[in-house]
């Protein structure tokens, strides 16, 4: 898979800079935001393939950076934290983290685990050929056949049926 854009919320600057010259060495784009509405409001604007999140930020905690996106989305989110508290862990991962990384880490680690996240969130390429009964859709010609005879579509009603 090639590399993606990562957005970036830790109100710690030496921190974040750190962790975004990290992850652009692997060729990623890094966006970054000082705390929980920045990062909201970046989500908002910009294509985003993964979340990496400090779990304690001014403006709330990791933990509602989850909640917040798991209201709309199944974005991935890394939940990035001092705290090992087996409890605190629990609260991200029930919230909707993907994974939960305690602090220190090494930067090996933390790009192993950004990658691995992503294959597991990789959509699976859609079959060419789509059957359902007696309709069969072919995504690559954009044919559809009920009972062997072509139907005529237009391209909205092919996608909307696709």
């Amino acid at each position: 898979m090639a590399p993606g854009s990562v957005l970036l919320i830790d109100d710690e600057e030496k921190l974040r800079s750190l962790l975004k010259r990290i992850i652009q060495l692997e060729g990623y784009t890094v966006t970054e935001a000082s705390g929980l509405r920045a990062g909201l409001k970046v989500l908002e604007k910009e294509p985003i393939d993964i979340v990496l999140c400090d779990v304690k930020l001014p403006d709330g905690s990791g933990v509602d950076v989850c909640v917040e996106v798991r209201a709309w989305s199944n974005l991935p989110i890394i939940v990035l934290s001092a705290v090992g508290d087996e409890r605190e862990k629990v609260r991200a991962l029930d919230a909707g983290a993907d994974d939960y990384i305690t602090k220190p880490f090494s930067p090996r680690e933390l790009v192993a685990r950004v990658k691995a996240v992503l294959r597991r969130c990789e959509a699976p390429p859609a079959p060419a050929v789509i059957r359902a009964g007696d309709l069969e859709l072919d995504a690559l010609a954009m044919v559809l056949t009920v009972r062997g005879m072509v139907i005529t579509a237009t391209a909205t009603e092919f996608r909307l049926l696709h």
